[in-house]
């Protein structure tokens, strides 16, 4: 609690369980008084860290963290809380691949948990949510399953946000009361959302733009907002035998019009 940065560091090839913790209030700088060794301490600490990350103020984002997984780490993170961090609540990077399950993620500004480069990750029976940022975030190449998780009351940007080039998995997801989209894909992602439960949002549960592409199979909509899914730009997915809840359930614009045409019986 209360750190200046990095809570856990799972690193090299570790493949330690990291089971039960409470991780709150990690920020870049103390919010709560504290004697000068424990700063000076904490500041010999984050030195560290910084010889063994040197991307740790990366034009990125950064790995600041309350959990970073990195390099070739292959750790399960199961069961912690983490609550109100400044940093992302978990970030996998490099080429890691843990399995990250049964915890509860809530009240982060940046994305509660981030995964990119080529990472791949786990990500099941997790609960998001009250996060103002995205609840989770994938970019670049990173490929995850993200499997049977809760996402509740997302209240600024998208429940999940899928960009780069990724071909993420997202299936068995509950999504409930997202002020935002729940789902939205961009750049040329290839994702996969299958057989998931979008309720009560307040804008179209999925959208997908750019030159992304991807399956959207299966998924069940109960929305509150007049369109379900939206095509942007040059998007093209193929959206096939999903039950949606409202006419017209899918709107298409700009040159994404052709995609939604060519799929007509398929929504």
């Amino acid at each position: 609690e209360g750190n200046l940065g990095i809570a856990v560091l799972l690193a090299g090839s570790t493949t330690v369980v990291l089971e039960g913790n409470d991780l709150r209030d990690n920020r870049k700088k103390s919010g709560t008084p504290a004697s000068q060794q424990r700063i000076q301490a904490q500041s010999q600490a984050l030195r560290v860290l910084r010889e063994l990350e040197p991307e740790i103020s990366s034009a990125r984002g950064g790995k600041r963290a309350a959990i970073l997984v990195q390099d070739q780490a292959a750790p399960i993170v199961r069961g912690n809380s983490l609550s109100s961090n400044d940093g992302y609540g978990i970030l996998v990077c490099n080429s890691a691949n843990p399995t990250v399950e049964g915890n509860t993620v809530r009240n982060h500004w940046r994305p509660a948990i981030a995964i990119r480069d080529t990472a791949r990750c786990l990500l099941r029976k997790n609960s998001l949510f009250d996060n103002e940022g995205y609840g989770v975030m994938v970019g670049e190449d990173a490929c995850p399953q993200i499997e049977e998780n809760e996402f509740r009351g997302h209240k600024k940007h998208a429940a999940v946000w899928l960009g780069g080039s990724t071909r993420a998995h997202l299936r068995g997801n509950v999504f409930s009361g997202s002020a935002g989209f729940a789902v939205a894909v961009a750049g040329t992602a290839r994702p996969t959302i299958e057989g998931n439960t979008f309720r009560d949002g307040a804008q179209p549960a999925i959208v997908v733009q750019c030159h992304a592409r991807g399956l959207i199979r299966g998924n069940t909509i109960v929305s509150l907002a007049p369109i379900c899914i939206v095509l942007r730009e040059r998007a093209a997915p193929f959206v096939d035998g999903n039950t949606l809840s409202v006419a017209p359930a899918l709107a298409a614009v700009d040159s994404a019009a052709s995609a939604a045409a060519a799929h007509p019986a398929q929504i």
